[in-house]
């Protein structure tokens, strides 16, 4: 079974991304697929590296709230990368961050 899944945006008069995916095998699921993609294009995003000390336990896709010099913010984590040196283990995210 093939679903096409075609995504609009703002007053339905912007066409998303094609989106091409052989594991959408139902109406329900093509509809789900669908709403991911317009909650993940909603807003315009920017991403952000962050380096920290080394946490484990951190999740790609978990929601982490930051707080900087620009106020408090919260993102997704879309990548973990770890880092070790003699002297210190460092963890660097990147984090999927909404623009106000």
């Amino acid at each position: 079974m093939s679903v096409s899944v075609e995504v609009y945006r703002g007053a339905g008069d912007r066409q998303g991304d094609t989106v091409v995916d052989t594991l959408i095998g139902s109406i329900a699921c093509a509809i789900s697929r669908g709403r991911a993609e317009m909650d993940a294009k909603a807003h315009q995003r920017s991403r952000v590296q962050l380096t920290i000390p080394f946490r484990s336990g951190l999740l790609l896709g978990q929601l982490v709230r930051v707080v900087d010099l620009t106020g408090t913010w919260t993102g997704k984590i879309i990548g973990i990368q770890h880092t070790a040196d003699p002297v210190k283990v460092l963890t660097q995210l990147t984090i999927d961050r909404p623009l106000p």
